[in-house]
């Protein structure tokens, strides 16, 4: 059986702008007002719901790059995808836009990161790489 729902009042933490709606009991009042605050129309709420819809973009682009050293460095080189895997939130959190890795005189790593996209690239005897887009 679903989740019981209540009629509540909320109101936007920017422009206090209130909405009635039917939510979730459990849902908390912080919790209400957030939601009121993404659906709201004033532009400090547009501001927030696109600095919030950017968040998620970029989580899935890190995690899409997981993806992209998985399948150039998993098989030869695991502990090398560890530290790509490690780096690449490091980069978004610093706004590092490159790292290079050297593992031998014929293998290189390399990172670049943009706004949109970061970008991993294995070369070696056969340069491989994929990028991960927003």
């Amino acid at each position: 059986m679903g989740e019981k729902l209540v009629e509540k009042t909320g109101m936007c933490k920017f422009c206090g702008q209130t909405k009635f709606m039917k939510v979730a009991e459990e849902m908390t009042d912080e919790e209400l007002n957030d939601q009121v605050s993404f659906e709201c129309r004033c532009e400090a709420g547009k501001i927030w719901r696109a600095g919030v819809e950017d968040e998620k973009r970029i989580k899935g682009m890190i995690e899409e790059s997981k993806g992209i050293s998985f399948a150039l460095l998993n098989n030869d080189f695991p502990k090398v995808e560890e530290l790509v895997n490690e780096l690449v939130p490091k980069m978004v959190e610093l706004d590092l836009k490159k790292i290079d890795i050297g593992i031998s005189a014929q293998t290189k790593i390399k990172i670049r990161r943009s706004d949109s996209s970061i970008k991993i690239y294995r070369a070696d005897n056969l340069t491989e790489g994929g990028e991960a887009r927003k």
